[in-house]
């Protein structure tokens, strides 16, 4: 499994109806602690959106750069380590079967049926890294003093309204998912909403 996403199989079984080109290697972003990301051409869609690029200028951990100069990350470099992070979660779990000590898993179930496993993997790793790219993108400056702490706001984490308004700016293509993907990836939903 390379460290950026599919193999050329997994592409081509269209996870989630997706086009192969889309799933495709593109990018390469160096961070100071994850070494490099690499992204493919659907990530880039999402991560060069203007509902992604706002979290450039909202810090991860609001004013504590004031105490620790050196906390200045913002929610962007975080989502980005947390798609690196995802993927390296899924490196492991997949690895894992072929050391001393395997565990039998999904993934093991799964190649069980050799034709659908490529895109069930596939899936999965569309799901994972798309999930950690995305689960700030409601998130606010001074979100969680603002939500959680002051109670002034809607927290992100239960905030349709704002999640609407945020995917309403992602390009077409991101627009036009499949519904099954979309409802899957993170969305802030309210208590009274459906579960997928």
């Amino acid at each position: 499994m390379p460290k950026w996403g599919l193999t050329v199989e997994q592409r081509k079984s269209k996870p989630w109806g997706l086009s192969p080109e889309l799933l495709e290697p593109a990018k390469t972003i160096t961070d100071p602690v994850h070494s490099d990301i690499y992204l493919t051409n659907l990530e880039i869609s999402f991560l060069d959106s203007p509902p992604m690029q706002r979290l450039r200028r909202i810090r991860q951990l609001g004013t504590t750069h004031l105490v620790y100069p050196g906390a200045t990350h913002s929610r962007f470099s975080h989502s980005l380590g947390t798609l690196r992070s995802s993927q390296d979660l899924l490196d492991a779990v997949l690895a894992q079967r072929y050391g001393p000590h395997p565990v039998i898993d999904l993934f093991k179930e799964w190649e069980a049926s050799p034709p659908e496993y490529d895109k069930k993997v596939a899936e999965a790793t569309v799901l994972a890294r798309l999930g950690g790219l995305l689960h700030d993108m409601c998130h606010i400056a001074f979100g969680h003093t603002l939500e959680d702490d002051l109670q002034i706001l809607t927290p992100h984490d239960s905030n349709s309204w704002r999640y609407e308004q945020l995917w309403a700016l992602f390009p077409e293509n991101i627009q036009s998912l499949p519904s099954e993907l979309r409802w899957a990836l993170p969305q802030d939903r309210s208590p009274g909403d459906a579960a997928g």
